[in-house]
């Protein structure tokens, strides 16, 4: 368990506080007690017994203190937190009043500490989401609803400094190569009203290097769970360098579905989303030769829709 410092209060009678919880002194009344009730320390312990408790002697006369009022707001297995608050040797212990205006309070300070620790346990899995992108080897880029970056990898972070590559306009993702500009909004667009996860991918050169960028649409709440509203990751965008994740994908297809060279190929090009007369013009295949092409890869690889197996290909080479 961990002793919150408060107002107030010398670090010796938080230390001895802290060592009191580690040595197993605190009196069991105050792991009983319930949730968000105010409680007097009197209430549970007659004064003279209490003056002769190792509790009082080890801790609390230390602090100068004697009547105290406890508030327990969090309970677990691992934790225990209250609020408490102590009177001076000599006064007069806490009126019906005073533990009637600390009880108004209580349920705020509760959903204060609740608010805090779940926002906690969303930022832990916030930096472990970020920590595993940062860990996929390939840039990724995260966009709202409206298009604004939300989070950018540090493989990504090259891609802005390229004199062709990607730039920020207004907060919104653009880039310098108007070509590149022009296709990553098309793809946000159409992806941002597509009824299915991907949409595909598209190649686009910036001269020294060619690039293989996916665009893929995020399946977000848009509340977060204390109903506050959040800007929710909307789009992720995938780069590669574009004949890495190409020549990635083309081995596993062959491997793993039997696929004929001229078949992976085939089933690449379907990947970038353009339809299949597309993939055939720019392989230099007839309609025909590409129909039978994409026969034989849903027979092999079972999916039965060109949307079904540019997803399964875009999954491809991402490990």
């Amino acid at each position: 368990m961990e002793a919150i410092h408060g107002h107030r209060v010398e670090a010796e009678c938080v230390s001895r506080f802290q060592a009191a919880i580690a040595g197993g002194l605190l009196p069991a009344w105050r792991l009983r007690l319930p949730l968000g009730q105010v409680t007097r320390s009197s209430s549970q312990l007659p004064d003279d017994e209490f003056s002769r408790s190792l509790f009082y002697n080890e801790v609390i006369r230390h602090s100068g203190s004697f009547y105290g009022v406890v508030i327990p707001l969090l309970r677990s297995t691992a934790r225990h937190g209250w609020i408490t608050s102590g009177r001076r040797l000599g006064d007069e212990d806490y009126a019906e009043e005073d533990v009637a205006a600390l009880q108004a309070l209580a349920p705020h300070l509760q959903t204060a500490l609740d608010v805090r620790r779940r926002f906690g346990e969303l930022d832990l899995r916030a930096a472990g989401a970020m920590a595993a992108l940062d860990g996929l080897g390939r840039s990724v880029i995260l966009l709202d609803e409206a298009g604004r970056i939300l989070f950018a990898n540090a493989a990504a972070e090259p891609l802005f400094d390229h004199p062709r590559g990607l730039r920020l306009s207004g907060g919104r993702l653009d880039a310098a190569d108007p070509v590149l500009a022009r296709a990553l909004a098309r793809r946000v667009d159409r992806t941002a009203l597509a009824t299915t996860p991907l949409d595909g991918s598209f190649e686009v050169d910036l001269g020294d290097e060619r690039l293989e960028i996916t665009v893929a649409r995020l399946e977000t709440a848009h509340e977060t769970r204390l109903g506050t509203p959040k800007r929710a990751p909307a789009t992720m965008i995938l780069i590669d360098r574009a004949e890495a994740g190409r020549g990635a994908r083309r081995t596993q297809l062959r491997e793993r579905f039997r696929l004929t060279p001229a078949e992976a190929e085939f089933a690449l090009e379907i990947a970038r989303g353009e339809g299949r007369q597309a993939a055939a013009a720019r392989l230099g295949i007839t309609v025909a030769t590409a129909r039978s092409h994409l026969t034989s890869i849903f027979g092999k690889t079972g999916v039965r829709r060109q949307a079904a197996l540019v997803r399964l290909v875009m999954d491809m080479g991402r490990h």
